[in-house]
């Protein structure tokens, strides 16, 4: 009986198991290197996709609030050598509104009292120490304008 046991028994072929497992190894290395590899790729373009939105946005706004305070230096500008003409004082008013759109709290409220400074020269005659003031006013909100604009980062 004991024989009957031992015999009905097969025998197992190692060759042959490490074969097939050798084989299904070979054949699901590559697809799980692959799904590894595209969730990697695939997280990494989402945050170069994101980066770039980021770095475009930060382009514009940079450029409007350049464009916006270079519009307030040309019109103040302008309205120190004609300040009895309307559409001149008409274009300082909407600069300055355009620039504090754009400036920090601190430049706000600098160009709301340059404004209001210029609001007594309009269709006045300027004497010469009059317009001597008016101009360094000009100068110290230009250059709280040039700091703002060189301060400013993306912000993530």
């Amino acid at each position: 009986m004991l024989c009957l046991l031992t015999q009905s028994v097969p025998e197992i072929d190692l060759t042959w198991t490490i074969t097939a497992i050798i084989a299904a190894c070979a054949l699901i290395s590559p697809v799980l290197t692959a799904i590894i590899n595209n969730w990697h790729h695939m997280r990494v373009r989402k945050f170069e996709l994101k980066h770039d939105a980021t770095v475009k946005q930060f382009d514009i706004y940079y450029a409007d609030k350049q464009k916006a305070f270079d519009d307030f230096a040309k019109a103040a500008g302008m309205y120190a050598m004609d300040h009895f003409d309307e559409q001149s004082y008409g274009k300082l008013h909407s600069a300055i509104s355009a620039s504090m759109l754009v400036c920090s709290p601190q430049n706000k409220e600098m160009l709301c009292e340059f404004g209001h400074y210029a609001n007594h020269f309009f269709n006045n005659s300027l004497a010469v120490e009059e317009r001597k003031e008016y101009l360094e006013k000009l100068f110290s909100v230009c250059d709280a304008l040039n700091k703002d604009l060189s301060e400013t980062h993306i912000i993530e």
